[in-house]
């Protein structure tokens, strides 16, 4: 069976260390973009993509102008996961088109549980 595979995209170092262990945990592939502008350059070379983890506070563009970039100019299907600490968004990134939404910091038990609902295409809107 061929390994899942995950695009990270977050300026910060530590939470693409702390993601790109959780996923480790669960055997999932990853690739972490941690500047917002290398991501056309970063999808160009992946062989497969099953989900996108996406901060929302970006220092060269919002999550929302980047889950654009992907949906519209990609056309990437695969759930888009919002991960910011900003629990009020919920709302705005339901609207424009997020397919779940997680709150920083990420509990590993509760990542683990939501990652498995999200690649069975359930979405997961979480706050706290």
């Amino acid at each position: 069976m061929t390994q899942l595979h995950a695009l990270i995209i977050d300026d910060n170092a530590m939470n693409l260390t702390v993601m790109s262990n959780l996923l480790n945990a669960m055997q999932i592939a990853y690739t972490t973009v941690q500047d917002e502008t290398n991501v056309p350059r970063v999808l160009a070379t992946l062989e497969r993509l099953d989900l996108v983890f996406l901060d929302l506070a970006l220092p060269n563009a919002d999550g929302y102008q980047i889950l654009d970039l992907l949906q519209n100019t990609y056309g990437i299907t695969v759930p888009i996961v919002a991960c910011t600490v900003y629990a009020n968004e919920i709302n705005t990134a339901r609207q424009q088109g997020f397919h779940s939404f997680l709150t920083k910091p990420l509990d590993p038990v509760r990542f683990q549980r939501s990652v498995q609902q999200i690649l069975n295409n359930q979405p997961v809107w979480e706050t706290d």
